[in-house]
């Protein structure tokens, strides 16, 4: 029985909603794989911190860490903290600094 979490998954990340990236993970070979972009701000009191993040479909990036490197639209990223799995385990959840 197929996953109805990972079909809809699979269906945004191959919609226009995604873009188009590359993921190098530290010391291995670039892969060409689709993200969805998050920048929503985090507000902590009277302090707004710009957000930048990503979800790529565990399918595509089976094991994330810190230090690996994404490039969307020619902009380099490095990928900070400990990437984080969504509830169902599909996709995971990515903060980004500039590289």
């Amino acid at each position: 029985m197929t996953d109805p979490f990972a079909t809809a998954a699979a269906a945004l990340f191959a919609s226009p909603l995604a873009v188009a990236a590359v993921f190098t993970p530290a010391g291995g070979a670039p892969v060409a794989i689709r993200v969805i972009r998050d920048q929503s701000d985090e507000v902590i009191g009277n302090i707004v911190l710009a957000g930048n993040g990503l979800q790529v479909l565990r399918a595509s990036v089976a094991n994330p860490q810190r230090g690996d490197g994404i490039t969307i639209a020619g902009v380099d990223y490095v990928i900070q903290g400990d990437p984080t799995l969504d509830v169902e385990g599909v996709a995971w959840n990515c903060a980004l600094e500039a590289a």
